[in-house]
Protein backbone atom coordinates (compact mmCIF):
# COMPACT_ATOMS: atom_id res chain seq x y z
CA UNK A 1 0.00 0.00 0.00
CA UNK A 2 1.54 3.76 -1.07
CA UNK A 3 0.77 6.48 0.50
CA UNK A 4 0.27 9.46 -1.30
CA UNK A 5 0.83 13.47 0.13
CA UNK A 6 -0.15 16.43 -2.18
CA UNK A 7 2.29 19.02 -2.40
CA UNK A 8 0.54 20.94 0.73
CA UNK A 9 1.06 18.03 2.97
CA UNK A 10 4.77 17.80 2.23
CA UNK A 11 6.00 22.04 2.43
CA UNK A 12 3.94 23.07 5.26
CA UNK A 13 6.38 23.68 8.33
CA UNK A 14 5.25 21.95 11.65
CA UNK A 15 2.72 23.52 13.78
CA UNK A 16 3.99 25.82 17.10
CA UNK A 17 2.09 26.07 19.43
CA UNK A 18 1.40 29.63 20.52
CA UNK A 19 1.12 29.87 24.22
CA UNK A 20 5.15 28.82 24.25
CA UNK A 21 5.81 31.93 21.75
CA UNK A 22 4.11 34.59 24.02
CA UNK A 23 6.14 33.36 27.11
CA UNK A 24 9.04 33.77 25.08
CA UNK A 25 8.57 37.39 23.88
CA UNK A 26 7.87 38.29 27.66
CA UNK A 27 11.03 36.47 29.01
CA UNK A 28 13.44 38.03 27.17
CA UNK A 29 12.33 42.20 27.80
CA UNK A 30 11.99 41.09 31.22
CA UNK A 31 15.91 39.46 31.54
CA UNK A 32 17.07 42.96 29.14
CA UNK A 33 15.34 45.60 31.36
CA UNK A 34 16.06 43.79 35.04
CA UNK A 35 12.32 43.15 35.53
CA UNK A 36 11.54 41.99 38.96
CA UNK A 37 10.36 38.33 38.87
CA UNK A 38 7.74 36.65 41.02
CA UNK A 39 9.12 36.30 44.43
CA UNK A 40 12.22 38.37 44.09
CA UNK A 41 12.67 42.25 45.67
CA UNK A 42 12.75 45.09 42.92
CA UNK A 43 16.41 45.87 42.39
CA UNK A 44 15.98 49.77 41.77
CA UNK A 45 13.55 49.98 45.12
CA UNK A 46 16.72 48.23 47.16
CA UNK A 47 19.20 50.64 45.31
CA UNK A 48 16.90 53.60 45.92
CA UNK A 49 16.58 52.23 49.97
CA UNK A 50 20.21 51.86 50.46
CA UNK A 51 20.93 55.47 48.88
CA UNK A 52 18.05 57.00 51.09
CA UNK A 53 20.11 55.40 54.35
CA UNK A 54 23.26 56.71 53.22
CA UNK A 55 21.64 60.46 52.92
CA UNK A 56 19.85 59.76 56.18
CA UNK A 57 23.31 58.71 57.70
CA UNK A 58 25.14 62.12 55.65
CA UNK A 59 22.37 64.21 57.44
CA UNK A 60 22.72 62.60 60.99
CA UNK A 61 26.48 63.49 60.56
CA UNK A 62 26.20 67.04 59.10
CA UNK A 63 23.63 67.46 62.05
CA UNK A 64 26.10 66.07 64.74
CA UNK A 65 28.83 67.91 63.15
CA UNK A 66 26.92 71.04 63.95
CA UNK A 67 26.10 70.70 66.88
CA UNK A 68 29.62 70.24 68.35
CA UNK A 69 30.86 72.94 66.92
CA UNK A 70 28.68 75.37 66.92
CA UNK A 71 29.98 78.55 68.31
CA UNK A 72 27.03 80.21 69.38
CA UNK A 73 26.43 78.26 72.76
CA UNK A 74 26.00 79.81 76.08
CA UNK A 75 29.04 79.59 77.57
CA UNK A 76 31.03 80.88 74.51
CA UNK A 77 28.80 83.85 74.73
CA UNK A 78 29.51 84.66 77.75
CA UNK A 79 33.16 84.43 77.73
CA UNK A 80 32.87 86.79 74.29
CA UNK A 81 30.78 89.02 75.33
CA UNK A 82 33.18 89.57 78.57
CA UNK A 83 36.08 89.72 76.35
CA UNK A 84 34.48 92.20 74.80
CA UNK A 85 32.49 94.46 76.80
CA UNK A 86 35.38 95.34 79.20
CA UNK A 87 39.16 96.60 78.78
CA UNK A 88 41.93 94.42 79.45
CA UNK A 89 43.19 96.63 81.98
CA UNK A 90 44.44 99.62 83.20
CA UNK A 91 48.33 101.60 82.50
CA UNK A 92 49.55 104.83 84.17
CA UNK A 93 50.52 107.70 82.60
CA UNK A 94 54.31 108.75 83.50
CA UNK A 95 53.90 111.90 84.64
CA UNK A 96 53.07 112.41 88.41
CA UNK A 97 51.25 115.01 90.27
CA UNK A 98 52.65 115.75 93.81
CA UNK A 99 50.12 116.87 96.45
CA UNK A 100 51.03 119.51 98.85
CA UNK A 101 52.91 117.40 101.59
CA UNK A 102 51.72 118.22 105.24
CA UNK A 103 53.99 118.37 108.14
CA UNK A 104 54.65 118.27 111.64
CA UNK A 105 58.01 118.86 112.60
CA UNK A 106 59.67 119.82 109.66
CA UNK A 107 63.32 117.69 108.26
CA UNK A 108 63.98 114.55 107.92
CA UNK A 109 65.06 111.95 105.19
CA UNK A 110 62.59 112.85 102.47
CA UNK A 111 60.95 109.08 100.82
CA UNK A 112 59.23 108.64 97.20
CA UNK A 113 57.32 105.44 98.15
CA UNK A 114 56.89 104.29 94.73
CA UNK A 115 54.31 100.81 94.28
CA UNK A 116 55.20 98.46 91.36
CA UNK A 117 54.51 99.73 87.85
CA UNK A 118 50.37 98.92 87.16
CA UNK A 119 49.78 99.31 91.22
CA UNK A 120 48.24 101.78 93.02
CA UNK A 121 48.02 102.82 96.80
CA UNK A 122 45.18 100.69 98.41
CA UNK A 123 46.01 101.67 102.54
CA UNK A 124 48.54 102.40 104.88
CA UNK A 125 49.90 100.93 108.21
CA UNK A 126 52.00 101.84 110.94
CA UNK A 127 52.91 102.26 114.87
CA UNK A 128 51.61 104.77 116.82
CA UNK A 129 53.24 106.07 120.10
CA UNK A 130 52.77 107.99 123.17
CA UNK A 131 54.20 111.30 123.74
CA UNK A 132 54.87 112.37 127.51
CA UNK A 133 51.51 114.44 127.14
CA UNK A 134 49.64 111.30 127.25
CA UNK A 135 48.91 111.92 123.48
CA UNK A 136 49.05 109.17 120.63
CA UNK A 137 51.29 110.20 117.67
CA UNK A 138 52.47 108.59 114.43
CA UNK A 139 55.58 107.12 115.04
CA UNK A 140 55.66 105.45 111.79
CA UNK A 141 53.88 104.61 108.53
CA UNK A 142 54.14 102.68 105.65
CA UNK A 143 52.70 102.17 101.76
CA UNK A 144 50.56 99.28 101.36
CA UNK A 145 49.77 98.68 97.73
CA UNK A 146 47.23 97.07 95.33
CA UNK A 147 47.05 95.48 92.01
CA UNK A 148 43.90 96.58 90.07
CA UNK A 149 42.16 94.89 87.29
CA UNK A 150 38.99 95.16 85.11
CA UNK A 151 36.46 92.68 84.83
CA UNK A 152 32.64 92.67 83.61
CA UNK A 153 29.91 92.18 86.63
CA UNK A 154 25.96 92.71 86.53
CA UNK A 155 26.89 94.18 82.90
CA UNK A 156 29.08 96.97 84.18
CA UNK A 157 33.02 97.27 83.77
CA UNK A 158 34.44 97.42 87.34
CA UNK A 159 37.78 98.15 88.65
CA UNK A 160 38.88 95.81 91.05
CA UNK A 161 41.61 95.57 93.81
CA UNK A 162 43.57 92.95 95.47
CA UNK A 163 46.65 93.54 98.22
CA UNK A 164 49.76 93.37 96.72
CA UNK A 165 53.56 95.06 98.17
CA UNK A 166 53.85 96.25 101.30
CA UNK A 167 56.49 99.28 101.13
CA UNK A 168 58.87 100.14 104.09
CA UNK A 169 58.69 101.62 106.67
CA UNK A 170 59.24 105.44 107.44
CA UNK A 171 60.26 106.14 111.22
CA UNK A 172 61.26 103.69 113.78
CA UNK A 173 59.39 104.71 116.90
CA UNK A 174 56.00 103.31 118.02
CA UNK A 175 54.34 100.51 119.92
CA UNK A 176 50.43 100.64 118.84
CA UNK A 177 50.43 98.71 115.25
CA UNK A 178 47.63 100.05 112.87
CA UNK A 179 46.11 99.32 109.80
CA UNK A 180 43.76 100.63 107.66
CA UNK A 181 42.68 99.19 103.76
CA UNK A 182 40.84 100.96 101.79
CA UNK A 183 37.31 99.31 101.27
CA UNK A 184 36.95 96.79 98.64
CA UNK A 185 37.76 98.17 94.67
CA UNK A 186 38.26 101.45 96.50
CA UNK A 187 41.52 103.17 96.22
CA UNK A 188 43.90 106.14 98.28
CA UNK A 189 42.68 109.02 96.66
CA UNK A 190 43.53 111.77 99.56
CA UNK A 191 43.61 112.45 103.24
CA UNK A 192 43.18 115.16 106.17
CA UNK A 193 45.55 115.26 109.08
CA UNK A 194 45.94 117.31 112.35
CA UNK A 195 48.79 118.28 113.37
CA UNK A 196 50.67 119.88 116.43
CA UNK A 197 54.62 119.45 116.64
CA UNK A 198 54.28 115.60 115.37
CA UNK A 199 51.48 114.55 112.80
CA UNK A 200 48.53 113.49 115.65
CA UNK A 201 45.47 112.32 113.30
CA UNK A 202 45.01 111.01 109.27
CA UNK A 203 42.00 110.28 107.99
CA UNK A 204 42.71 108.27 104.94
CA UNK A 205 40.56 108.78 101.95
CA UNK A 206 38.84 106.25 99.39
CA UNK A 207 36.97 105.91 95.92
CA UNK A 208 36.59 103.79 93.09
CA UNK A 209 37.18 104.11 89.78
CA UNK A 210 34.27 103.50 87.30
CA UNK A 211 34.65 102.68 83.56
CA UNK A 212 32.53 103.36 81.01
CA UNK A 213 31.79 103.21 76.91
CA UNK A 214 31.97 106.68 75.62
CA UNK A 215 31.01 105.50 71.74
CA UNK A 216 35.06 106.17 70.91
CA UNK A 217 36.04 103.62 73.46
CA UNK A 218 36.23 103.80 77.41
CA UNK A 219 36.25 106.48 79.92
CA UNK A 220 37.24 106.77 83.74
CA UNK A 221 35.43 108.19 86.20
CA UNK A 222 36.03 108.71 89.93
CA UNK A 223 33.18 107.39 92.21
CA UNK A 224 32.04 108.88 95.45
CA UNK A 225 34.63 109.36 97.76
CA UNK A 226 34.86 107.31 101.45
CA UNK A 227 36.61 108.87 104.16
CA UNK A 228 38.10 106.01 106.77
CA UNK A 229 38.10 106.29 110.41
CA UNK A 230 40.70 108.62 112.04
CA UNK A 231 43.72 107.06 113.10
CA UNK A 232 46.21 108.65 115.92
CA UNK A 233 45.45 110.61 119.03
CA UNK A 234 43.80 114.11 119.39
CA UNK A 235 42.41 115.80 115.95
CA UNK A 236 44.20 119.46 116.63
CA UNK A 237 44.94 121.80 114.49
CA UNK A 238 43.52 120.04 111.27
CA UNK A 239 44.68 120.67 107.70
CA UNK A 240 42.91 121.20 104.94
CA UNK A 241 41.69 118.35 102.82
CA UNK A 242 44.23 117.19 100.56
CA UNK A 243 43.17 114.83 97.19
CA UNK A 244 45.12 113.85 94.23
CA UNK A 245 43.53 115.99 91.06
CA UNK A 246 39.96 114.77 89.45
CA UNK A 247 40.91 111.88 87.27
CA UNK A 248 43.78 110.85 88.81
CA UNK A 249 44.35 108.08 91.99
CA UNK A 250 47.54 107.85 94.24
CA UNK A 251 50.64 105.11 93.06
CA UNK A 252 52.53 107.45 95.52
CA UNK A 253 53.41 108.31 98.99
CA UNK A 254 55.51 111.41 99.52
CA UNK A 255 57.05 110.86 103.28
CA UNK A 256 59.35 112.48 105.34
CA UNK A 257 61.09 111.07 108.59
CA UNK A 258 63.44 110.58 111.32
CA UNK A 259 62.98 108.16 113.84
CA UNK A 260 59.08 109.91 113.85
CA UNK A 261 57.41 110.16 110.90
CA UNK A 262 57.27 113.44 110.23
CA UNK A 263 55.26 114.64 106.72
CA UNK A 264 53.23 113.28 104.49
CA UNK A 265 52.11 113.48 100.89
CA UNK A 266 51.10 111.84 97.57
CA UNK A 267 52.12 111.37 93.81
CA UNK A 268 48.97 110.86 91.67
CA UNK A 269 48.66 109.51 88.48
CA UNK A 270 46.46 109.73 85.69
CA UNK A 271 45.30 105.64 84.91
CA UNK A 272 43.88 104.78 81.22
CA UNK A 273 42.38 101.70 79.44
CA UNK A 274 44.00 99.33 78.05
CA UNK A 275 41.95 98.08 75.24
Amino acid sequence: MSLTMNDNQINKPPKIDKIPLILYFLFIPACAYNFPLKGEPPTDTALATDSETADTDTATSDTTMETNTNPHTAGTETETTSANACPTGLAFDSSTYYTQAIYGTSGGTEYHDRCSAGQVIVGFRGYLTTIPSGTQVHGSLGTICGVPRVSLSNGKCIVQTSVGTSLSLRGTVGDIEWTQLCPENEIIMGFKAWIGADIDSIVFRCAPLIITSNGNGFAITRGPFTDLASVGGEMTQPQEQTDCPDGQVATMAHLFATSYFRAIGLGCQSPTTLD
